[in-house]
């Protein structure tokens, strides 16, 4: 979305001087703004819901130049060149200059959540490699695959769940064995001969 602004009825000097006036459009949520110029575009995200938008002319009261020269603290005089209120022809401000990057800290926040994303995301991928060689998984699955372009099944999706079925039944029968092993009592492992050598 585009706004173009034509100036009309206001002098062309002042248009281009210093004291040229503001014109500030907001669109939603989005606020554009530039010295007043004959002719001027404003550009903008195209508005989701907005049927409306709002336009502001600025006048500029003064200008003044600040050195920034390492000094934290600066008194400054503003003149009043609009002459707006009467009576007031100047305008003293007190101004707390920080030069160090105000952004700084938030970029290194930004840095630190990187960082932890990254750990969290090296962790996660760390625990599933060592989950899928724990069971061979990419293996097993390599090797299926391997078959199935060898022998090229016309029902491969069958010709695959009956690997892995297969692979399953071997599984659970491992499994079985394993528990079992790890029921029996202690000293319960001696060969049947020597037992009925000692009777």
């Amino acid at each position: 979305m585009s706004i173009d602004v034509a100036v009309v009825g206001i002098p062309e000097e002042l248009t281009t001087s210093q004291m040229s006036p503001f014109v500030s459009i907001r669109v939603g949520d989005t606020r554009r703004q530039s010295p007043l110029k004959l002719n001027e575009s404003f550009k903008f995200p195209a508005p989701s819901q907005c049927d409306n938008f709002r336009l502001d002319l600025f006048a500029r009261i003064g200008t003044v130049r600040v050195a920034l020269d390492g000094e934290k603290t600066k008194s400054v005089v503003v003149p009043n060149s609009l002459g707006w209120p009467a009576g007031t022809d100047k305008y003293e401000m007190q101004l707390e200059i920080n030069q160090e990057n105000a952004y700084s800290n938030d970029a290194e926040q930004m840095m630190k959540v990187k960082e932890a994303n990254k750990q969290r995301r090296h962790r996660s991928a760390l625990h599933a490699k060592m989950y899928l060689d724990e069971h061979s998984v990419q293996q097993t699955l390599q090797t299926m695959v391997e078959k199935l372009l060898k022998e090229r099944p016309n029902m491969p999706y069958a010709f695959m769940k009956e690997f892995i079925t297969e692979h399953a039944e071997r599984e659970h029968k491992a499994s079985i064995i394993v528990d079992n092993d790890a029921k029996k009592p202690a000293g319960d492992d001696k060969p049947q001969a020597e037992e009925k050598k000692e009777e």
